[in-house]
């Protein structure tokens, strides 16, 4: 195993860890989507509520922390 090879290994190790916290972090689908954005405080509207259950966030902000923005 060279050098390249353990990075390829210690890369996916961190990937998967990456995406194991993000999933902890996750809002259950079960639980009440927010009336208002957690970042902006604008209203979220009743179609994304339902559409989207557990939603915290608006769909511009939503969109600004999935691009890392936010």
């Amino acid at each position: 195993m060279d050098v390249l090879d353990r990075a390829s290994e210690i890369e996916a190790k961190q990937r998967q860890m990456a995406i194991a916290r993000h999933r902890k972090n996750q809002v259950p689908s079960s639980q009440t989507s927010a009336k208002t954005c957690q970042e902006c405080d604008v209203a979220i509207p009743v179609k994304r509520q339902e559409l989207v259950p557990g939603c915290q966030h608006c769909a511009r902000c939503q969109s600004l922390i999935e691009q890392g923005a936010l």
